[in-house]
């Protein structure tokens, strides 16, 4: 008798194979910090965080993120 698999155990198998590779892939990224900017001096990056208003450094958080 042979065996043949489920198309759920296949899409799943598939899924974590994905999973595996966008992981991978993210290792290799060189995302800029939280609020860091690349190619600009921390004085700058500060003193623009520092003007911002609160609603704006949420408004910077929830469309960057908060790591």
């Amino acid at each position: 008798m042979s065996y043949t698999q489920s198309i759920f155990t296949q899409a799943t198998l598939k899924v974590m194979d994905d999973r595996e590779a966008l992981k991978k892939e993210a290792n290799k990224a060189k995302a800029a910090k939280f609020l860091h900017e690349t190619g600009v001096p921390s004085p700058v990056r500060k003193k623009r965080i520092s003007e911002m208003t609160e609603f704006e450094r949420l408004m910077e958080a929830q469309a960057n993120g908060s790591n």
